[in-house]
């Protein structure tokens, strides 16, 4: 549709038109070139005609064989996850260019997986540095600028279960509980989501400090959904204590609030604050290098099992981007797409690893 509207626009061609060469897509058109994206991810190479060239240096027989340069370029260019404004009917809204393969790819990780007990939630962001009113700048992140994403991700193997992409205001109106801070609500969001389609409770939720705080808390609690994670000494409702109380290295102080949750405070090479209603203020004989020498030291359980578990996001968001195969390009939904894309790949394998484990079959790596 977009193709045939896009010589509509050019007509008269001319004579040397590429468009002269067009003809609709098959189904088994479009697979082959996302197997042919997919491949390039294995021989990066700076453009994409680079890809299609016959210099001796740098020629791959894979992608001449499956496509033309021309028929390739093509296919890439014209693809769109909607129809043209004007077949639709109504005006684009934010994110309605990607609504569709965004919900999919999210109902179907759903369908397939449920995760275990302990989960984590964060947020990640896909690079982009075009213009559009919801790109966000995070300096904490590999890709600073881009497109917002929160992830609720199983902590044991990556698996990404559900996502949220972050279009502004539009995402902030959709999300429950107008009542919380932005954050909270899209942690009870995903805790929702969560329970609604695994129909269970007693889920483990690990969250970092822009998250945390305890109203959130209690708002899990009582979803019968625990919650451990560092947090700001500064939130409201957090021990006042904590926050003036001096400790000396390897030392805590713990308070527990509303005999729901307990808040905690350590010294270790630096001061970390944690609030969980699952863990109390228990410790662990470890062995650790402090100051090149070997010391034994007792550290609080909830930071170790936090350290343990708070990875999910990071492990998925590193799976993403081992053969990351984005390409550059001036369409904020297509970095979106690609990223999808990623994702369906990254939950694919994860599947396949479980499945072969269960069954004791030989398990081939991601690269093969």
């Amino acid at each position: 549709m977009y193709a045939a509207e896009n010589i509509q626009k050019a007509t008269p061609l001319t004579k040397y038109s590429m468009w002269h060469s067009w003809k609709d897509v098959s189904s088994e058109e479009m697979k082959a070139s996302f197997g042919v994206i997919l491949n390039m991810a294995l021989n990066l190479k700076a453009k994409l005609v680079d890809y299609f060239t016959e210099d001796w240096l740098d020629r791959t027989p894979f992608f001449k064989d499956v496509f033309s340069r021309l028929h390739f370029l093509q296919i890439f260019w014209m693809l769109h996850l909607v129809p043209p404004v004007a077949a639709q009917g109504s005006a684009p809204t934010r994110g309605s260019k990607v609504k569709n393969v965004s919900e999919y790819i999210d109902n179907k990780s759903k369908e397939l997986y449920v995760p275990g007990r302990n989960v984590a939630i964060d947020e990640s962001t896909v690079g982009f540095k075009g213009r559009i009113q919801f790109k966000c700048y995070n300096p904490k992140k590999p890709a600073k600028w881009g497109l917002r994403i929160f992830w609720l991700c199983d902590s044991e193997n990556g698996y990404v279960f559900s996502h949220i992409p972050f279009y502004g205001k539009t995402t902030t109106e959709s999300l429950i509980r107008p009542d919380l801070p932005f954050t909270s609500r899209t942690v009870i969001h995903l805790a929702q989501d969560l329970q609604t389609h695994t129909g269970g409770s007693g889920y483990h939720i690990y969250t970092d400090r822009f998250y945390t705080r305890p109203q959130l808390a209690r708002e899990l609690h009582e979803m019968k959904i625990h919650i451990t994670g560092t947090v700001m000494a500064s939130r409201k409702d957090f021990p006042s204590d904590l926050k003036k109380k001096k400790l000396r290295e390897y030392e805590l102080c713990a308070y527990q609030c509303d005999m729901q949750m307990m808040c905690l405070s350590f010294h270790d090479k630096r001061f970390v604050t944690m609030l969980s209603t699952f863990f109390g203020p228990q410790t662990h004989l470890i062995t650790g290098y402090r100051k090149k020498q070997l010391v034994q030291f007792e550290k609080p359980t909830v930071i170790l099992e936090y350290t343990e578990f708070m990875g999910g996001v990071d492990r998925a968001d590193q799976y993403c981007g081992c053969y990351g195969f984005t390409r550059r390009s001036y369409k904020w939904w297509k970095k979106l797409f690609f990223w999808l894309m990623e994702v369906a790949v990254v939950n694919s394998y994860i599947l396949y690893s479980l499945d072969k484990k269960e069954s004791g079959g030989k398990l081939q790596t991601r690269l093969s």
